[in-house]
């Protein structure tokens, strides 16, 4: 498996430690052959529930984001991560529990045919479009960030070592009953 850069996986720890992060969570953007995106749906009783989403969970104490990467991504969904591509980015919010949670988001491909279900739901492969006429998208904070320990619901952005990286704008479809497509 291809390894991302350690240094940078360490900056973005040493960043969340001293930003107060309480919880630190991983992410996979999980593409197959045809670009479409891997989403769970939690059951409605869980926190979020009945919000599509990535693949994601905690990163274990003593855990390394990589590591926490392939355990969620296998625990979740059966599958076995066989590279990360990339760092996406993160964004900040406060759990269910009141704890402040970044998540980190990569890109990862994975082996396997099937997915196996254990903690949500349904899931279903997304075709990501461009944003529907008329959203706005989040304005760019990469230039005037929030002061350090404070949450926001800022773009994702790395630690301020690195240089920024802004929203793409791609959403995806993934609604209850309805195949993935582009809004209409």
């Amino acid at each position: 498996m291809r390894s991302l850069d350690t240094a940078l996986l360490d900056d973005l720890a040493s960043a969340a430690e001293r930003d107060g992060v309480a919880k630190t969570v991983v992410g996979a953007v999980l593409a197959d052959h045809d670009g479409k995106v891997l989403l769970l749906h939690p059951p409605a009783d869980d926190y979020l529930g009945g919000l599509w989403e990535l693949p994601s969970g905690g990163v274990d104490t003593g855990e390394t984001l990589v590591e926490a990467l392939r355990r969620e991504v296998a625990e979740e969904t059966g599958l076995t991560v066989t590279d990360i591509s990339g760092y996406l980015g993160y964004f900040d919010y406060r759990s269910g529990s009141g704890r402040a949670t970044r998540p980190f988001n990569f890109t990862a491909t994975v082996t396997g045919e099937t997915v196996t279900l254990t903690e949500h739901d349904a899931h279903l492969w997304a075709e990501p479009h461009p944003a529907e006429p008329g959203l706005q998208r989040r304005p760019d904070r990469s230039q005037h960030p929030a002061p350090p320990g404070s949450l926001t619901n800022s773009p994702p952005r790395p630690p301020r070592s690195l240089s920024p990286r802004r929203a793409t704008g791609v959403c995806f479809r993934a609604e209850p009953g309805r195949p993935a497509g582009p809004y209409q």
